[in-house]
């Protein structure tokens, strides 16, 4: 059986445009479970490893980038370290992606940018409906914003 992963993640918030948050970005990943990617997980793992950035467990790019915590102890060297594993990762996977990117200048907040939202993700899924199609299973992943019951 053939079985196509979708990891959803979002940035951004609904609220009114501010200088920290100009856009909302949902971000997917494709993943046919049928390329496996154990050995570039166990690399990627490795290099977290062996420079101690096991302990942040996921790693949160807008934190790294801008320095914050838990990443504001680590020096550029270390950072650059760790962005270059996170690429690597990536350009070794067999994995597909979409991003989308809506500026909230143009689509505000609430209604107008949920409704934008919804409006690209619906164009990339019937653009692409033959490929999602043509698994037996389509399992997506989201963690609903972060957010925890």
């Amino acid at each position: 059986m053939s079985e196509l992963s979708v990891f959803v993640d979002e940035s951004g918030d609904f609220g009114a445009l501010a200088a920290h948050c100009p856009f909302y970005i949902v971000s997917l990943v494709v993943h046919d479970q049928d390329e496996p990617i154990d050995a570039q997980l166990g690399r990627l793992e490795k290099v977290m490893r062996e420079s101690g950035f096991d302990r942040y467990g996921p790693v949160h790019t807008a934190p790294l980038i801008r320095r914050e915590a838990p990443y504001s102890e680590l020096d550029g060297r270390q950072r650059r370290r760790m962005f270059d594993a996170l690429f690597a990762f990536s350009r070794r996977c067999s994995m597909r992606h979409k991003v989308i990117l809506v500026d909230k200048r143009w689509f505000g907040d609430g209604d107008a940018l949920e409704e934008r939202i919804a409006r690209e993700l619906g164009e990339f899924l019937r653009e692409n409906i033959s490929f999602f199609q043509s698994y037996d299973r389509v399992i997506v992943y989201y963690d609903r914003g972060g957010k925890r019951r």
